[in-house]
């Protein structure tokens, strides 16, 4: 990071950079030059545009090291306000940032196809990017481009011209990514034109959704009035939905508000432990958990552990978060434990009808070290329709020396009316029921997020 070498980019797939990001006031390096919170505080725009760290310099694809120490509500969104419209999106995951933001965009340009050979950026400096922005601050007033909390020369800030804009991904007679933003001290309404010829879109399927949510649509002709706030972006996702897909879409005369993630079910106290009345596991079984040496072991047996849950409304799922411990192992050949997401039978008990499979979600790690809530990021967003399902964990066989489990601090089941656990035994043995069996007297801590369509 730091420096750019142009003789070796030709030859480089990436390049990091960003350390050096933060306040270079004319007199020389400011004594408090590092970005503590917000990039837009520290970090001027000509100089990200021009050092380098799009990429578009030097042809290779740019990986921006952050530097924010403040992990506070919103920053994440106003850098990737920064990156997206300037093509810029790998980011090293250092210092504070936001995980659940950066995996939403990951997950969302990754449906999107961003890596295809047909994806073309057409940034919002080029006269012939189409898509056209005019902006309307909240309460009326001038455009107030956002400046760097100190002073630099007058040929160094940020124009209104350069404060409000729109960038584009386009897959040709496909579908397209809009990244409009709004550089300004104010949150207000972008108006985007948009050029439908130029996408190779047209007929009346032609739809513009929040591309992070995608749960309701509107017509993409004419201007699209685009609520936005200030120092972020929004993503608009373009396409001509087949017929299908647009007989099942909801259409609606506006443009959507910021999607609301939310945790559509689950029990997520702050301290499960304090609240644990015992143990779940999954994976080696042992008839005394916390005792050393292989007298505990029971033979090369192991448990699976589901637990179910109820979807009320439609709703877009990403992520489930639980709470768990790996146990202890050689941590260099650890797996972590494994989710599938079914369908429950009627009679409350997994099923082998599945709606997420354990290829379905991104890679983590086992960590022995702390008990936390773990996040199990699905690699594509899936549309749950109302019923009851269940996440069925399980581990995976490793090295026959060691007793790999995973452990589930249990808690009332009262913490979550109607639902419950359920365990199995794989293979079983000593000519046990191989059945699942359900345990309705407790759950354990966990949380299913993503979006609900609105109400309507």
């Amino acid at each position: 990071s730091n420096l750019i070498c142009s003789i070796t980019s030709p030859f480089s797939d990436l390049f990091t950079t960003g350390e050096e990001m933060g306040r270079h006031p004319p007199n020389g390096k400011h004594p408090d030059y590092r970005i503590h919170s917000n990039y837009f505080h520290n970090m001027r725009l000509d100089y990200f545009k021009a050092c380098g760290a799009t990429g578009r310099q030097w042809g290779v694809a740019p990986c921006l090291i952050t530097a924010m120490t403040s992990n506070s509500p919103g920053y994440m969104e106003a850098l990737y306000a920064i990156l997206v419209p300037h093509d810029a999106i790998p980011i090293w995951e250092a210092f504070m940032r936001d995980v659940r933001y950066m995996r939403r965009l990951h997950r969302t340009v990754a449906e999107f196809g961003i890596g295809s050979d047909d994806v073309e950026f057409l940034p919002y400096w080029h006269d012939t990017t189409p898509a056209k922005v005019t902006f309307s601050p909240d309460g009326g007033g001038p455009i107030r481009p956002f400046q760097v909390n100190y002073e630099i020369p007058e040929e160094n800030k940020l124009l209104p011209g350069e404060a409000i804009g729109a960038s584009v991904y386009r897959r040709k007679g496909k579908r397209s990514l809009v990244a409009v933003f709004n550089y300004t001290r104010d949150s207000g309404v972008a108006k985007v034109k948009l050029d439908l010829e130029k996408l190779g879109l047209s007929g009346e399927h032609v739809l513009a959704a929040d591309a992070f949510s995608r749960r309701v649509w509107t017509r993409a002709v004419g201007e699209l009035a685009i609520p936005i706030k200030s120092l972020n972006y929004r993503m608009i996702w373009v396409e001509a939905l087949s017929a299908a897909d647009y007989r099942r879409s909801r259409i609606i005369d506006t443009f959507a508000l910021y999607p609301d993630e939310k945790m559509l079910a689950g029990c997520r106290p702050d301290y499960p432990r304090n609240e644990s009345i015992g143990m779940e596991v999954a994976g080696d079984i042992r008839k005394d958990a916390w005792r050393k040496g292989d007298a505990s072991f029971t033979g090369a047996q192991r448990t699976e552990l589901a637990q179910t849950f109820t979807i009320e409304r439609p709703c877009t799922t990403h992520r489930v978060e639980v709470y768990l411990n790996d146990s202890e192992g050689a941590f260099a050949i650890r797996k972590p434990v494994r989710l599938r997401i079914v369908k429950l039978s009627e009679d409350g008990l997994p099923t082998e009808d599945e709606v997420v499979g354990t290829d379905g979600f991104a890679a983590t790690e086992a960590d022995s070290r702390t008990w936390r809530y773990r996040h199990f990021e699905f690699l594509r967003s899936v549309e749950f329709d109302p019923g009851r399902y269940a996440i069925v964990f399980s581990k995976p066989a490793e090295d026959s020396a060691e007793r790999f489990h995973t452990r589930f601090p249990a808690v009332k089941a009262q913490k979550l009316p109607g639902e419950h656990i359920a365990t199995r035994e794989t293979p079983a043995r000593d000519g046990k029921d191989p059945r699942w069996k359900k345990d309705a007297t407790r759950v354990i801590c966990f949380g299913v997020y993503g979006f609900e369509a609105p109400e309507e």
